[in-house]
Formats: C-alpha cells, structure tokens, sequence
C-alpha cells in the first residue's frame, strides 16, 4: 500500500511538470495556476508556480514544451556541476 501510494505520488509529480510545459503562452491564467496547485497537492504558492513558469520558458530555448539535454548543459551553474552530464542521464 505505502508503494502505491508513493508511485500514486511520483505520477501525480511528474503530471503536474509535464502540464508546465504545455501550452507555452507567456503568462498563466489563474484557472491554469489553480489547477497546476492542486495537480502538485498545494506544495507552491501561486507566486512561486508563476515564477517556475517564466523561468521554464527562458529555459526552453526552442519552444518545444520542455527543457532539452543541451538546454539544461547551456545553463552555467548547472554545466559547472561535475555529476551535470549524469544528472541530465538520469
């Protein structure tokens, strides 16, 4: 039971990345935010998703809805990082 629920978890986490990624308009509409709190069980505010959501989009240079390998190696802290190439594996 506490593995399915983790899983259950993990799933519902990596729905609510994906959806920030979609729909790649500048800003967010309060309905989007809202759903995108209660996709993540409440664990950002409103500010810190509007936030999350500019950075995503400076980040996907290419506009295809989610950060790429080369995007992620092109950002300076994270290139400098000795484990980067491995985290980007992961």
């Amino acid at each position: 039971a506490v593995e399915r629920a983790s899983a259950a978890r993990s799933r519902r986490e990596r729905i609510c990345w994906a959806r920030m990624g979609q729909g790649l308009s500048f800003d967010l509409t309060q309905g989007e935010i809202e759903d995108l709190q209660k996709g993540c069980e409440f664990k950002f505010s409103q500010t810190e998703i509007q936030v999350l959501y500019k950075r995503f989009l400076k980040l996907d240079k290419d506009k295809k809805g989610f950060i790429s390998t080369e995007e992620f190696l092109a950002i300076p802290e994270f290139s400098l990082n000795p484990l980067a190439q491995r985290l980007v594996s992961i």
